[in-house]
């Protein structure tokens, strides 16, 4: 249920009656619209802020239900956030410390309801997870599960074309196959290697995180099995990958028609499909993807039989076509132009599969895994790629297994960096540490973002004695609502979320509202904007248009999705702990 629908009758009581003050004196206030917080929903042990555009230091309240006042305090000082271009000063609540609906008062006369929850990052988890069912190909959406987006089955892919970039001895070019399933990567139809094995890492990554996340209910078609729905969902893309995988090793690219599908329902798309490309980039994430599984799997072997001995077999092939073709880049062939993720720095590949096929067999080559990455993470960003950043993840949930150099190594890079972010925060209303990179307001940085947070909260699992959980904390309710945006940046959540995404079947069906759960691209600065005739800002926080053409800022994305999902997986699992 929306929240803030719950409110109406709280919308219209009197300031308490022990407040007065003279209206020449009170401080300029704006409406509702300009205060911006967590619009789905504070954790009782996180922090609680609402960030107060143009409005001068004043006095605030919290009410509860009955409209008694439970806390008071004095919003700013103000602050100007360059990337936004706005000036504004926060309202700090973080004490109200019991779950419950409330009201946040401003002196001027604004009220805006928010609610505090146990665990509210359970419910936002279980929609960024969900997406995924509305993103299965080959099968239909049944409207008992997935209500008024219920669809036919798109994409049967019982007759897909080998590309003569995909070809080998096995696989000529032009013989066809039947490589059914997996998810459709974005608002298109392809279904992509590399997202692929990124997402089912990411659903396998959540239950080695905490096995209680085995508990939560996907509401999809395998829900009441003997495995755990993230499992399940998860398999959904393990089996595609498997399928496509070469017999000679390696896993094309992609699965796509020649060019993108026109604005027509899953199964409406009648183009024919391609298996597209070979590349090392892309064989290297279904190792990391694989040995994984057959690491985490492992206690599910009982409803599984062969599964773990067949993904550690399929990453091994993997490995040593990729040791024989290490730096083979993918670039789209001259007839094709769907999505190309090209990619020509691959050392965080090699870094991410090295990891997961030491930490699930052993095995390793000179160089250390931990070694390896580390030394991707000085030379690089790490905001800005998927690779070396789920090795880190999987690194940090087995740091005992490193030497005592390599922990004291990875300890000081993950505080420096966290160190860096926290400064740069503090220096913005929203205590964002977007900008810190000239690059963050990227494709995609609501992505970024989330990365950001989980990079906060692996530093405190590397080193117990470094606390980053509050700045963790307002990274969540950023994607959530505070935000310059004034967006919950999840479709179907919040008071106010993308309504027009580019995503084709939110496009097409009769449904007024998107797909659910989806995390849109957000705002971005680097890449030319040329999809939409203007834009309604040219701030880097603000460069987002919430419309369909808009494919820059407001496509969706299922590695997007995974990067926020994992984020407020690890966030709620700091904070039931608090």
């Amino acid at each position: 249920m929306n929240i803030f629908l719950s409110f109406t009758s709280l919308l219209v009581f009197p300031l308490l009656s022990g407040f007065s003050c003279q209206p020449s004196t009170l401080p300029t206030v704006p409406p509702a619209d300009s205060v911006h917080l967590n619009q789905v929903s504070f954790s009782v042990s996180g922090s609680k802020v609402a960030v107060v555009e143009e409005a001068e230091a004043g006095p605030f309240w919290v009410l509860n239900q009955a409209g008694d006042t439970l806390l008071t305090g004095t919003t700013g000082p103000g602050q100007l956030w360059d990337a936004s271009g706005k000036w504004a000063s926060r309202a700090d609540f973080s004490a109200l410390n019991q779950a419950g609906d409330y009201v946040l008062v401003l002196s001027g006369g604004s009220r805006v309801p928010f609610r505090v929850a146990e665990q509210p990052g359970r419910e936002v988890v279980k929609q960024l997870v969900r997406s995924l069912y509305f993103q299965r190909c080959s099968q239909p959406l049944d409207a008992g599960l997935a209500g008024a987006w219920a669809r036919g089955a798109g994409h049967p892919d019982q007759a897909v074309k080998v590309h003569p970039s995909a070809a080998s001895d096995p696989r000529p070019a032009g013989a066809t196959f039947a490589f059914p399933g997996g998810w459709y990567d974005a608002g298109d139809y392809g279904k992509y290697t590399g997202p692929t094995a990124f997402v089912a890492w990411s659903l396998l990554h959540l239950t080695e995180l905490d096995e209680s996340w085995e508990t939560l209910d996907l509401d999809i078609p395998e829900s009441g099995n003997e495995l755990p729905d993230l499992v399940d969902e998860a398999l959904v893309g393990i089996r595609y990958l498997l399928a496509i995988q070469d017999p000679s090793g390696f896993v094309p690219h992609k699965l796509t028609a020649l060019h993108h599908a026109e604005l027509v329902m899953p199964e409406g798309d009648q183009d024919e499909r391609f298996l597209i490309g070979k590349a090392t980039s892309s064989t290297l994430s279904f190792v990391a993807c694989m040995a994984q599984a057959g690491r985490v799997l492992v206690r599910h072997e009982a409803q599984l039989p062969g599964l773990v001995d067949e993904c550690l077999a399929a990453a091994e092939r993997a490995w040593i076509w990729c040791l024989a073709h290490p730096d083979l880049t993918f670039a789209n062939p001259a007839d094709v132009k769907t999505g190309e993720y090209k990619d020509s720095f691959l050392e965080d590949e090699w870094a991410w599969a090295a990891m997961e096929r030491w930490l699930s067999t052993g095995k390793r080559e000179e160089t250390s895994p931990a070694q390896r990455l580390l030394a991707v993470a000085q030379s690089r960003y790490p905001f800005h790629g998927d690779a070396s950043w789920t090795a880190m993840l999987s690194m940090s949930l087995h740091v005992n297994r490193l030497s005592e150099q390599e922990r004291l190594a990875w300890r000081e890079q993950a505080a420096w960096r966290a160190g860096r972010m926290k400064e740069h925060s503090r220096v913005n209303p929203y205590h964002s540490p977007m900008g810190l990179n000239e690059n963050d307001f990227n494709w995609g940085s609501n992505s970024i973002v989330a990365k950001m947070g989980l990079w906060f909260l692996m530093t405190g699992r590397l080193d117990t004695r470094r606390n980053f959980n509050r700045e963790a904390g307002e990274v969540g309710a950023y994607l959530l609502g505070q935000n310059p945006l004034d967006l919950c940046m999840i479709t179907g959540m919040g008071e106010r979320s993308p309504m027009d995404i580019h995503h084709r079947p939110s496009k097409v069906d009769d449904v007024p509202e998107p797909v659910p759960g989806f995390l849109v691209g957000g705002p971005q600065n680097v890449v030319k904007l040329q999809d939409c005739e203007a834009y309604p800002s040219s701030l880097p926080a603000l460069k987002y248009l919430d419309a369909w053409c808009s494919y820059s800022t407001n496509e969706v994305a299922i590695n997007w999705n995974a990067n926020a999902f994992l984020f407020f997986g690890w966030l709620d699992q700091v904070e039931k702990s608090n």
